[in-house]
């Protein structure tokens, strides 16, 4: 996986790129965590951001809690699914002028319904640790895919344990879930599996 810092700024370059010819940028990523973590990385460069409503109320409870993801905006459009032709400005063509010359922050499963309704043309950008494959571009049938994670590795699990102290750890997948509940167990945490394991346990 490449270092995040080279993601991030790969992302700042796609970003400017596509509003320096004239497009809206689309980045679909999922509406908790990831979307802030994006929303962030592209205000602390200068970028506006606009978000839809489902990724806006998580930001909300983010910035309630302390955590500052910079000038982020709603874009509330309702999106239908059929474009109105309509002469009367509708709340999609007001977000859709507000959000150009800036960033749209939008999950997954609404970015293709966005992208369709949205009259000025778009890039569309998906961050997902997937991307370190370079067939995902293609199979989410996006312009650009890139590969920024937000999974913690085998370590960083560990640590966020142990600094969190919890009575109880309950694990639900992983590669290794026995061996890592094992470990867990054997630094001293009450931890259990909660998919199925090959071997009961003893203690």
């Amino acid at each position: 996986m490449p270092a995040r810092e080279v993601i991030s700024q790969q992302l700042i370059d796609v970003v400017r790129e596509a509003l320096a010819n004239g497009k809206t940028p689309i980045i679909q990523a999922y509406a908790l965590g990831k979307a802030q973590e994006v929303s962030k990385i592209l205000t602390d460069a200068g970028l506006p951001v606009y978000q839809d409503r489902e990724v806006y109320e998580i930001s909300r409870i983010y910035s309630q809690f302390g955590v500052d993801l910079g000038n982020v905006r709603l874009c509330d459009g309702q999106f239908s699914h059929e474009k109105d032709d309509a002469q009367s400005p509708t709340q999609d063509d007001l977000c859709d002028r507000a959000v150009r010359g800036g960033v749209f922050v939008v999950s997954p499963k609404r970015a293709a319904l966005v992208a369709r309704n949205m009259r000025n043309a778009t890039v569309s950008i998906a961050v997902t640790g997937w991307a370190v494959d370079p067939s995902t571009r293609y199979r989410l049938s996006v312009d650009h895919a890139l590969p920024l994670s937000d999974h913690a590795d085998y370590d960083e699990l560990l640590e966020t344990v142990e600094r969190v102290g919890p009575r109880k750890v309950f694990c639900t997948h992983g590669r290794d879930l026995e061996g890592f509940v094992n470990r867990l167990c054997e630094l001293g945490h009450d931890a259990y599996p909660l998919g199925r394991c090959g071997q009961m346990r003893l203690f």
